[in-house]
């Protein structure tokens, strides 16, 4: 996304990219978790771009998912076979009401 892109409540069809800063090869499970505006926590399941790298992507496609306007934070979070994990830095995302500008 550019950055003039913003994203609206319900909007679907685009991709959310985040960054693990650790080799992902191998790993079982791949998240990106969020606390939305009101608190509520949650985390869709991930697929990765480029293991190496640690790029993890959810493609966007049901209007449930960003419910709410304001600001999301949004990290990666990322479990191996031996039990370690890596969670990523978070993010602020500021999700916007159709029609604001």
């Amino acid at each position: 996304m550019g950055d003039r892109d913003k994203i609206f409540v319900q909007q679907t069809s685009f991709r959310l990219t985040l960054i693990c800063r650790v080799d992902i090869t191998g790993s079982l499970d791949r998240k990106i978790k969020y606390i939305k505006p009101d608190a509520t926590t949650g985390f869709w399941q991930a697929d990765s771009s480029n293991d190496e790298l640690g790029y993890i992507y959810y493609d966007v496609v049901d209007t449930d998912d960003f419910d709410q306007a304001g600001t999301w934070i949004l990290w990666s979070w990322v479990n191996f076979p031996d039990g370690r994990h890596a969670p990523g830095d978070p993010i602020k995302l500021e999700i916007y009401n159709e029609g604001d500008v």
